[in-house]
């Protein structure tokens, strides 16, 4: 058989075919050309000469092999990915299902406190049995009591006895180790000072043939007050010596207290007594059981405590009601002047405390304290309640800042009297009316003798009689009606008998601490607009009560025990302003 041309080595005789052209050895593929080949499964040759068919095959056998290899790789490279993945989608839904059972769980237990809250069943409130306390005491020396026809002088001559009997006061506290009684800054209030005497002349009687309209109630709920009550011992004192004890009626009610407060109650008692004035100092050493009462319930059956001597004599005008507070003798007198110069129905202090904890050290200010029953005109708080950085801002400038309210801000920014919806403040003078007569307002009387001037007011709904005189009351539990302190009740119930002007005033000021009473931001709004010693209002002070307009609704944040964050979506419900049972409004 003849050799195929491609195998047989060329000779001399045996022509060239030139259609099978041959690669010489002399010229050796490009480098890499064998390796390409061998991948794509053709023949491959080594530095330039050509693959036996064995080891082709050999070849062939190790690509087979290498390729398994690699398709084995390949298959655990994307085993491993593929359960990375599916362990990833485990792990986050794990993740997703363990978060919504946190979540669900504590929105159970939201749920469920709100539930016991709003609808539990508690006690009924503790009922008082109070018991004077002034039989605990000695008397005062009789050379500083005031005889039957002392009472018939006029105020002036007897300045000397309230000095004597201060200074008996202040041994007996000495004794007891209570702090002095006189250690405020306070403006100089007696009959023989002329400073702010004739502002408040026409608050006293100055003698038999000027008799003063009505009496004053100055009533107190304390508790654990040792502390503070040397100050207001001072205050009550000088406030009932200026108005002239006759027309003065000191009420005040003690529960519970573990200090010294009931005994030096009952040296206050006595002090009174030497004074001359009346009083009714009562004092009940039970505990409550805060946890088993609603808080609101019980602080209305206390409050209304102080008001029994109504009850008993209906001459009265003016009710100041004082927390335990630091507070001067003139800064009840301009809450009484206020009121009725302004011919308002309430007038309010401002009362502050010092920043606490990281707040201090960022901002060592003060802040308003009682945002929950004060409310702006336009129906807001004072200070907005979700503001929870107010506390690293300057304590004054925080009042008056929501939108829509310039025009109240303008006045507090200048120390003058604000017009608001609702005030406490630890401090407030109150017309006496709505606690002893079930009548509206005479404004919106027709049958009353007040002047066309003074019946101007804003245009509102009709004010609504009621079956009996106002007392404090809690609202948890009535259908329609927002759950909000007894103090923010009260205002409510005054605006729907027609006793709808209240007022703020910034000179006025009162503290739960000494030292913050002096604070430089409050001592200078207090300078903004100090008491004149005119008897009258000036022009700048005085409110243009029909130039404002009442609110159609009314914030409130209901009574919440325990920890709790004042979000307005959460806790807060818009109501009417003026009705006794109000219907609760969506804000919109």
């Amino acid at each position: 058989m003849a050799r195929s041309s491609t195998d047989s080595a060329p000779d001399d005789s045996t022509p060239e075919t030139p259609l099978l052209p041959r690669y010489r050895s002399d010229s050796p593929p490009a480098d890499g050309a064998d390796e390409k080949r061998a991948r794509r499964g053709g023949a491959a040759r080594v530095k330039g000469a050509w693959m036996d068919p064995e080891d082709e095959e050999d070849e062939e056998d190790g690509l087979g092999e290498y390729r398994g290899l690699r398709w084995m790789q390949g298959r655990r490279k994307v085993g491993c990915g593929v359960c990375a993945v599916s362990s990833a989608r485990c792990i986050l839904a794990a993740s997703i299902l363990a978060l919504a059972a946190v979540l669900a769980a504590l929105a159970s237990l939201v749920y469920l406190r709100h539930f016991r809250t709003v609808y539990r069943v508690y006690e009924d409130p503790l009922v008082p049995d109070p018991r004077e306390v002034e039989g605990m005491v000695g008397r005062f020396p009789r050379s500083l009591a005031r005889s039957a026809s002392e009472m018939e002088e006029p105020v002036g001559p007897l300045a000397w006895r309230l000095q004597a009997i201060e200074d008996e006061l202040q041994a007996r506290f000495d004794g007891m180790g209570l702090p002095g009684m006189t250690s405020l800054p306070c403006a100089g209030i007696s009959v023989n000072d002329t400073s702010l005497t004739s502002r408040y002349s026409a608050l006293r009687q100055t003698g038999p043939s000027e008799p003063r309209q009505g009496k004053t109630l100055l009533a107190l709920n304390l508790y654990n007050s040792e502390d503070v009550l040397p100050t207001l011992s001072h205050a009550l004192l000088t406030v009932t010596s200026f108005l002239d004890p006759s027309t003065v009626h000191v009420s005040i009610f003690e529960n519970g207290s573990t200090d010294n407060t009931t005994l030096a109650l009952a040296h206050l008692a006595a002090a009174l007594t030497a004074l001359g004035a009346s009083h009714t100092i009562l004092s009940d050493p039970r505990k409550t059981n805060w946890k088993a009462v609603d808080r609101i319930a019980q602080l209305a059956v206390y409050r209304n405590v102080v008001l029994a001597p109504l009850e008993r004599d209906e001459d009265f005008d003016d009710i100041v009601f004082i927390n335990d507070v630091f507070v001067c003798p003139s800064d009840i007198l301009e809450l009484i002047f206020q009121r009725k110069a302004q011919e308002a129905d309430a007038a309010c202090a401002t009362d502050w405390i010092a920043n606490k904890g990281w707040a201090s050290r960022l901002n060592p200010d003060v802040r308003f304290y009682d945002s929950w029953v004060s409310r702006s005109l336009s129906g807001e708080t004072l200070r907005r309640q979700e503001d929870f950085l107010a506390t690293l801002r300057k304590g004054v400038n925080v009042l008056f800042d929501q939108p829509g309210e310039e025009r109240y801000k303008a006045r507090w920014d200048k120390g003058l009297p604000v017009p608001v919806y609702s005030c406490w403040n630890g401090l407030l003078a109150l017309d006496a009316q709505p606690f002893t007569s079930t009548s509206i307002s005479p404004r919106y009387d027709l049958s009353s003798s007040l002047p066309s001037s003074s019946r101007k007011s804003w245009p509102r709904d009709s004010p609504i009689a009621s079956t009996e005189p106002a007392r404090f009351r809690s609202a948890l539990n009535n259908p329609g009606e927002c759950a909000a302190s007894e103090c923010k009740l009260i205002a409510k119930d005054f605006w729907s008998r027609g006793f709808d002007r209240w007022l703020i005033v910034p000179s006025v000021r009162v503290t739960y601490s000494e030292p913050v009473y002096s604070n430089p931001s409050l001592l200078s709004l207090s300078s903004l607009h100090p008491p004149s010693p005119s008897p009258t209002l000036d022009a700048e002070e005085r409110i243009d009560w029909p130039s404002y307009t009442p609110p159609e609704e009314v914030v409130c944040w209901a009574w919440t025990p325990g920890p709790h964050v004042d979000f307005e979506w959460a806790r807060a419900v818009w109501e009417r302003p003026y009705e006794t049972f109000a219907k609760v409004l969506s804000r919109g």
